[in-house]
């Protein structure tokens, strides 16, 4: 096994909080002016001839209906860039079908670190990786990243995925197999070989030379890539060329609304 340096982590969103529960869908209602929305709604119950509802009832209801929306009202992190993943030295080709894989079947070729990962000439530039990879340079061009999470219930309908990466000088990503992402590589969203190199150079927001901020990926609406259950995000890093003085793949995946 090549040796890896590992170092404390950066830090991220914040963590994910698992199933995020969605306010009830409700039609346009009109109140009496000067009622209150708790006075409303419990006469209302009352006025239609059904059951009234307890106050202490609406109030629960009205405060699930403010945390599902402050919930989503900052950033709730799926994949971190400093969980442990599972991550394969592009020396070789990974097996078929690696994107997808159950984890019990990955074997010794796929061990697990923190993220992000990466090597370079200054210390600066790899401030966000807790994994060092010091004897890539030269050796090998490639790079591949696993991370599994899981989902209780699927995301509001109204909710975005992101998936945000710094990378130098290349990447292709995907999500439960599905290519979802791609930069700097040759614009196919087939995988290239184990041994392929970036189509240029791409500097991370941390390089020495030119630095590019990292790139935030709106990959659409949540709820139609994420179902209830468990997904694996997959990443493809590429170096260019060989011998580069440096490479970073750093990456996240959060939901907003």
């Amino acid at each position: 096994m090549i040796p890896l340096l590992l170092k404390s982590g950066a830090t991220s969103p914040r963590t994910a909080q698992g199933a995020v529960s969605r306010p009830p869908a409700t039609g346009p209602v009109r109140r009496a002016a000067g009622k209150s929305f708790l006075e409303f709604h419990h006469r209302r119950c009352r006025d239609d001839g059904s059951r009234a509802f307890p106050a202490t009832a609406l109030r629960l209801l009205a405060a699930s209906w403010l945390g599902a929306f402050l919930a989503y009202s900052q950033p709730i992190s799926l994949v971190q860039r400093a969980d442990l993943w599972h991550y394969h030295l592009g020396t070789n080709a990974p097996p078929a079908l690696w994107q997808t894989l159950p984890e019990a079947e990955l074997d010794v070729l796929w061990p697990t670190a923190p993220g992000g990962f990466g090597y370079a000439n200054n210390a600066p530039e790899t401030a966000d990786c807790a994994t060092l990879l010091p004897g890539m340079s030269n050796q090998w061009s490639t790079l591949y990243l696993r991370r599994s999470f899981s989902l209780a219930e699927a995301p509001a309908t109204n909710v975005h995925l992101f998936l945000r990466v710094d990378w130098d000088d290349a990447f292709l990503a995907w999500l439960d197999g599905r290519f979802v992402a791609g930069r700097n590589q040759d614009g196919s969203e087939v995988e290239p070989p184990f041994d392929s190199l970036a189509a240029s150079g791409h500097e991370s927001s941390r390089g020495n030379s030119s630095p590019q901020p990292a790139e935030t990926i709106d990959l659409g609406l949540a709820a139609a890539l994420l179902a209830p259950g468990t997904h694996t995000l997959a990443l493809m890093g590429l170096n260019q060329p060989l011998n580069s003085s440096d490479f970073i793949l750093v990456a996240d995946l959060y939901l907003e609304a």
